[in-house]
């Protein structure tokens, strides 16, 4: 039963024990939201499973404020002014008697948008049962060693939300003192690489990593997190790259949102490399590139056919050969999947095809134009290259060939002259020439045309 006093003018509290029935299978959702209230005292004995104090002025809390409401399973007391001093070792004191001792129910406590700096380290002592945790938007800054201890006696810890709080650090064993934490809300703050800690976090299956100051992810970023099922990298005005196997570790994935990234304009062809070892145990279902700044993408990164969603809507495609896989294949799965997902999926380039719909250039004949780019290792693990990249390949071996051979052969011509002539010392000064030459080519790398593109790309081949 919902009991709303909220906004209620003239609103008579404490509540009493007589405002509720004493029928023990009656459990009351009691709001008391936006009323002013500067502090919380002692609650009596009522069947409460759900009390909100959101959008009041509190500020104190008194010691064993909930301790008689024994049905009481969640806790709101966001958008208040509490402090590091208003939650203290007692403030969720359950009860005691010479018998027993009986904790708070509680399996959900919201915090966000207060004023916490940090946590008193026995807030939580008389948690035992809290499941879900809210921090968001709490001016934290630095997870001191106060706030870890007092986060991780939640043994019992499922979600933990901590967006908005302007930290870019996570402590050494936090979520490995976690270890039933399945959801971790980690968006809006200043990380500017994936913590290393994450990898602890080995139940985890949701992570929102969206809205940080990251440029690139790459390769053993998210190491451990091999039961994540849901990735969310949106939003994120810094990023410009995914690096090769930067998804290979994530095994479990089945949804990753990567919207809505200004500048995001490369992704590897391997990007997921390692996912799985072959292409139909992949999991991925979902894959959301909206609003990026990709003008291609890789027929090779993914087992496409597989997918149930794909979103690259409000991407600056370049149309011509490189896209040609994707308007003649994706473009009409997508349509036939989603079809509201290709209203927006037009070419951006060359100029006479600016605005036109994707779904309408198969067989157009300016898909034959190509810039040269390297396209990396396919699905089953054998090169790809582009056609001019090929032949570009093919004609540069020609020279060098070519050229050797001319040296080499000029050499032994100079070699025999000598010999006719009887200069011996002459002879011996070329054979050591020759020698360097060889052994310069000895001691250098192999030489490798430069490409366009990233030449460590190495496709979809999951390993």
């Amino acid at each position: 039963m919902v009991v709303d006093c909220s906004r209620v003018a003239n609103m008579q509290l404490p509540l009493l024990e007589t405002d509720f029935s004493t029928d023990p299978s009656i459990l009351y959702d009691v709001r008391l939201e936006g009323l002013a209230l500067d502090e919380v005292q002692v609650l009596p004995n009522a069947s409460i499973s759900r009390l909100s104090f959101h959008d009041n002025d509190i500020e104190d809390i008194d010691n064993g404020a909930f301790q008689y409401l024994l049905n009481l399973t969640e806790i709101d007391l966001s958008r208040n002014l509490l402090t590091f001093d208003s939650l203290g070792r007692d403030t969720f004191l359950g009860q005691f008697s010479a018998e027993e001792y009986l904790p708070l129910q509680v399996v959900v406590l919201n915090l966000g948008y207060n004023d916490l700096h940090s946590l008193n380290k026995d807030t939580f002592d008389h948690l035992p049962f809290l499941e879900v945790l809210q921090l968001n938007d709490n001016p934290i800054k630095i997870i001191d060693h106060q706030t870890a201890v007092a986060i991780t006696t939640l043994r019992n810890l499922k979600v933990l939300n901590l967006s908005s709080t302007g930290i870019s650090k996570i402590p050494d064993g936090l979520f490995h003192a976690l270890p039933k934490l399945s959801a971790l809300i980690m968006s809006n703050n200043k990380f500017t690489t994936v913590p290393q800690e994450l990898e602890n976090a080995k139940a985890l299956e949701f992570l929102n990593f969206n809205n940080n100051p990251i440029i690139y992810f790459q390769r053993g970023d998210f190491k451990g997190l091999e039961r994540l099922r849901e990735l969310n990298i949106s939003a994120m005005n810094e990023l410009t790259s995914i690096e090769g196997e930067a998804f290979g570790s994530l095994r479990s994935l089945e949804v990753l949102r990567c919207s809505f990234n200004p500048n995001l304009s490369f992704i590897a062809s391997d990007a997921f490399f390692g996912i799985a070892n072959d292409k139909n145990e992949v999991k991925l279902r979902e894959i959301h590139l909206r609003a990026n700044a990709l003008e291609h993408l890789s027929q090779y990164m993914l087992p496409w056919e597989k997918l149930n969603i794909v979103d690259i809507e409000e991407n600056p495609w370049r149309c011509d050969c490189h896209l040609k896989w994707m308007i003649n294949s994706l473009v009409g799965q997508i349509n036939r999947n989603t079809p509201d997902l290709t209203l927006s999926l037009t070419c951006s380039w060359p100029e006479e095809l600016k605005g036109q719909s994707l779904s309408t250039l198969s067989g157009d004949p300016s898909l034959s134009r190509c810039k040269m780019v390297f396209v990396g290792r396919g699905i089953d693990g054998s090169g790809r290259s582009s056609p001019s990249l090929l032949a570009v390949g093919i004609l540069g071996i020609a020279l060098c060939v070519f050229g050797t051979s001319t040296f080499l052969v000029i050499l032994l011509r100079r070699n025999r002259m000598r010999n006719s002539l009887g200069r011996q010392q002459q002879v011996r000064y070329v054979r050591t020439r020759l020698d360097e030459a060889f052994s310069d080519r000895d001691g250098q790398n192999d030489y490798e045309p430069e490409l366009y593109g990233d030449e460590r790309n190495k496709g979809f081949p999951i390993a």
